[in-house]
């Protein structure tokens, strides 16, 4: 029997958080480039847009604040409170390694992050295939509904009272899926609540209407799915939830600083186009486009252009020929430097990041500029990590079940990160004067490898300007 008043509350749950989802959508459309610019007809020529309706003008800072940190976030393995077999081995460890790997999250985990960060959450569903005997990961978006500019895909975390920080009560999957009824296609909206000792499935019309119990496709399952284990306890929420700090996406409140930004440079290429060049005046005649005498609804007026000529209705008499100078464009660019300056400051992101300036030039700029950039990775990887590790502890409890893997379940897992670095890492390190061979060091190299290139006839020809006072930082 369906539950009602559990469906009106959830409808209720998410007519409420509309403007949270509002945010979402906005904050996920930034950051993959669509952007709400103004260009008139002419700028469009310019740029080439008219070729492409598609195709927009933006410069995305929102990507790069997202970015910096996700680039950072890497795991690199799993870690557990068991002891370690004779050969050092923790096999826990090793299992969930194993089914990392075999899940292909290298790639995945960067796209979970990303999310996580654009959305403020992101959720990875975990099942049992039985085929390949092991469990399967399902990255899955938070949901956002259509009505706040939201695809209607994705899963809800719901908590006691909102403290995320207890344990969830049930997650809910929502979505529209495309079925074939009498050779006629037909939408429907379907729900999926996920509990730690069952599992309930709906369906409605995608024009709304009574949610109403759903078994699946004959043969029917059980309605609701029992999710219960061997030992009769509950088998536990299938989902794991990855927050960003406060639920927030991390680039919301650089959005206006974007629009400004893409506003900035419109403008700067816009004077550039009109004014970074002379344009001359002829007086005593007035160009056309068409050599003809000017029409009154100025269909053949010339366009301003680079070198364009301009016009008046003076007299033969006053005839004359003269230039007005190219514009100064420095104040234009100067304001648009200062907003990508600002975006850094506001979103804690490393100025370097998006230019080289005066202002971070020093090896000192530099150290303070990235230090609240380490803090947020460090925290991602906090909050992460127990993703992750929730993520493994769900998959331990399946594949007991599912698999009699006969995994001990009291064991603690660690998510591991890499130290791997970036080349803005590397070059930062470089000018604060860290010694190559630590950058080597660092990057995972070992004593053979590091040894071979100190051998090489670029690295000796780098020692021997630095000895003699020429740099060779290269």
């Amino acid at each position: 029997m369906v539950d009602a008043i559990e469906m009106s509350y959830l409808d209720a749950l998410a007519q409420s958080e509309l403007d949270l989802q509002s945010d979402i959508a906005l904050c996920r459309r930034y950051h993959e480039g669509k952007h709400d610019t103004l260009l008139t007809e002419r700028m469009k020529e310019f740029l080439g847009l008219h070729k492409n309706k598609r195709a927009q003008f933006k410069m995305n800072l929102i990507r790069s604040v997202v970015t910096a940190i996700s680039e950072r976030l890497l795991v690199s393995g799993f870690d557990s409170t068991e002891p370690a077999d004779a050969e050092g081995v923790k096999l826990q460890a090793q299992w969930a390694w194993d089914l990392w790997q075999a899940n292909r999250m290298d790639a995945i985990q960067v796209d979970v992050h990303d999310q996580a960060l654009v959305s403020g959450e992101h959720f990875v569903i975990v099942d049992w295939d039985a085929a390949k005997r092991r469990p399967h990961f399902t990255p899955t978006p938070r949901y956002t509904d259509t009505t706040a500019g939201g695809d209607g895909y994705g899963v809800l975390m719901v908590y006691p009272d909102g403290d995320i920080y207890s344990d969830p009560l049930y997650a809910v999957k929502q979505w529209t899926e495309t079925i074939v009824v009498g050779g006629e296609r037909r939408s429907r909206q379907r729900r999926t609540l996920y509990y730690p000792e069952r599992i309930e499935r709906y369906v409605r019309g995608d024009g709304g209407g009574t949610w109403r119990e759903y078994e699946g496709v004959p043969p029917a399952t059980a309605w609701p799915l029992p999710w219960i284990g061997s030992d009769g306890l509950p088998l536990g929420i299938p989902v794991a939830h990855f927050r960003n700090k406060d639920l927030r996406p991390e680039a919301l409140d650089i959005v206006p600083m974007q629009d400004a930004g893409n506003k900035t440079l419109i403008d700067l290429l816009a004077s550039a186009d009109v004014s970074a060049f002379r344009i001359f005046k002829a007086f005593g005649f007035f160009p056309t486009s068409d050599g003809k005498e000017p029409k009154t609804d100025g269909s053949n007026a010339q366009r301003i252009a680079p070198g364009q000529i301009i016009g008046s209705t003076k007299g033969p008499q006053d005839a004359s020929f003269d230039a007005i100078e190219a514009g100064d464009l420095s104040q234009i660019s100067e304001v648009l430097s200062q907003l990508v300056l600002l975006t850094a400051i506001v979103s804690d992101t490393p100025a370097s990041r998006f230019m080289q300036t005066r202002q971070v030039s020093s090896a000192e700029a530099l150290r303070e500029q990235r230090e609240p950039l380490e803090a947020k990775v460090v925290n991602r990887q906090t909050l992460f990590g127990n993703g992750w590790e929730d993520v493994m502890s769900i998959s331990r409890r399946l594949s007991n079940h599912f698999g009699q893997a006969g995994l001990d379940e009291s064991q603690r897992l660690t998510t591991l990160w890499s130290s791997r670095q970036t080349l803005e890492d590397v070059a930062a390190k470089r000018q604060l004067g860290v010694p190559e061979e630590q950058l080597w060091i660092e990057a995972g190299y070992t004593q053979e490898e590091i040894a071979a290139m100190k051998e090489t006839d670029e690295y000796r020809a780098r020692s021997m300007m630095r000895q003699i006072g020429l740099g060779g930082e290269g």
